[in-house]
């Protein structure tokens, strides 16, 4: 374990190296997060699409029905 105060030359600059490769890898890791964030936004976009889609095919399929269903009932009365 080291104690706090002036360090030796040689420790010193290995140490120094090892936090600049922490940190190059820590800001590698960081960008690579944000565009998988990216890309879950856009999935999520399409599905909404999607289902718009969906709710428009079932309005006209439920006005189809009501059209027919009152067709009939006028043919009953």
């Amino acid at each position: 374990m080291r104690t706090s105060g002036p360090l030796t030359g040689v420790k010193d600059e290995g140490l120094h190296k090892k936090k600049e490769k922490k940190k190059k890898k820590k800001k590698k890791k960081k960008k690579k997060k944000k565009k998988k964030k990216k890309k879950k936004k856009k999935k999520k976009k399409k599905k909404k699409k999607k289902k718009k889609k969906k709710n428009l095919f079932l309005k006209e399929f439920f006005n189809e029905l009501i059209k027919v269903s009152q067709i009939s009932f006028k043919a009953f009365f």
